[in-house]
């Protein structure tokens, strides 16, 4: 049986497989225990300082020595892992990180993948820093680091590239192949697309959700600029993919057409054909959710609507709480509890009013009971008077 979400595995172990080699390289290695490094949590950070520093040099287009990378280190640590360590361990780390880990002591390093088209093994090639020599003052022969492509795209992935900016990219990817009319590949792009949209949309829910529940200190205006911002991303989006659906749609009815009217299509046609369908339906997919997702922005929004509120968080500043500026709007909120207030004092006023009624009723009702006992006490005693009589 064929699966379709397993095509292009093997690229998807190219990019598991930086990050699984650079594991195995660092792995119970004793050096790091020597310089105070006990953990894998510690070893992982540093490599990738130690990854950063090495890409920022390359990009400022200077030297990145051993030496170099021994002070980085060494700044490192006295400024934040507090190792029992000076420079000249922090030299050798250094070394050991550039030659042992990252280079494997000049051998070749690979990572196994699996290919589910060919159904073979493939070995995946994988290099992180390569060196080049450079002359230092004057006629220093000095041997310089830098990052190799797989070093570039290892760092990269960690964070410069964000979802919003794969998204991005596997759009106009999609949109290529849709003019192109290469609707095999159209189809693969349009199930990264969604997958893709539906993370991101997922986080814009997740955030708003987060924002209500925290209502703390926070501009109205500033919350409700990003809500604006996301509702405009989202209506951006949502007419994209509807001319996207229009073309797909134009060219779906012009092969069911040909079809009605030659009876048959070709086997290369109908694959297009189904594809089409395929491409269709994501798009359909995606529109809904483009749809909802509108609608509980919208929603929010209209929930900003009113005065701006500020809350104190527990006597706490906003940049003691939140050293970054980041605040949260609860504009929604406390219009909300405002009105449930209201309400609560409202029927809290109702039922006062019905207690006293129903206490001047009660005390009624004890005077009567009362008169009741009296007159009964007088007619018992009427009775026995006159048997008495009697």
């Amino acid at each position: 049986m064929r699966y379709e979400f397993l095509e292009q595995f093997t690229r998807r172990m190219k990019y598991v497989g930086r990050y699984a080699v650079l594991l195995r390289q660092s792995m119970n290695r004793q050096l790091w225990k020597q310089y105070g490094f006990e953990s894998g949590d510690e070893q992982i950070n540093l490599l990738f300082a130690v990854l950063l520093y090495i890409m920022e040099q390359s990009l400022k287009d200077e030297n990145c020595t051993v030496d170099d990378i021994g002070a980085f280190i060494d700044d490192l640590n006295t400024s934040y892992f507090q190792k029992p360590v000076g420079y000249d361990e922090c030299r050798n780390l250094a070394d050991f990180i550039i030659n042992v880990i990252l280079s494997n002591e000049g051998q070749r390093m690979s990572f196994e993948g699996y290919d589910f088209d060919t159904l073979s093994k493939q070995d995946i090639s994988v290099s992180y820093v390569n060196n080049k020599i450079v002359y230092m003052d004057g006629d220093v022969r000095r041997t310089s680091y830098y990052l190799t492509e797989d070093g570039y795209n290892l760092v990269l992935s960690t964070l410069e590239i964000e979802d919003n900016l794969k998204l991005t990219v596997h759009e106009m990817i999609f949109e290529l192949h849709l003019k192109k009319q290469s609707y095999d590949k159209a189809v693969n792009d349009i199930r990264s697309v969604f997958q893709l949209l539906q993370i991101q949309l997922r986080k814009i829910q997740e955030a708003m959700v987060r924002i209500r529940r925290n209502a703390l200190c926070y501009s109205v205006d500033e919350y409700r600029k990003i809500l604006n911002e996301n509702l405009d991303t989202i209506s951006e989006t949502k007419e994209k993919f509807t001319a996207y659906r229009r073309q797909v749609r134009d060219r779906t009815r012009e092969l069911e057409q040909m079809n009605l009217n030659l009876s048959s299509l070709t086997p290369k046609e109908e694959k297009t054909l189904s594809n089409l369908r395929l491409i269709d339906g994501y798009l359909g997919r995606a529109l809904e959710e483009l749809d909802r997702h509108e609608s509980f922005v919208a929603l929010a929004v209209r929930h900003t609507s009113g005065p701006e509120v500020q809350i104190a968080h527990r006597g706490i500043s906003q940049d003691q709480a939140f050293p970054q500026g980041i605040v949260v709007a609860a504009a929604g909120f406390r219009r909300r509890n405002e009105l449930r207030v209201a309400d609560i004092l409202k029927r809290t006023d109702h039922h006062l009013l019905h207690v006293a009624g129903a206490s001047g009723r009660i005390g009624a009702a004890t005077g009567r009971l009362k008169r009741g006992q009296e007159q009964c006490g007088k007619n018992r005693d009427d009775r026995y008077d006159d048997q008495k009589f009697d």
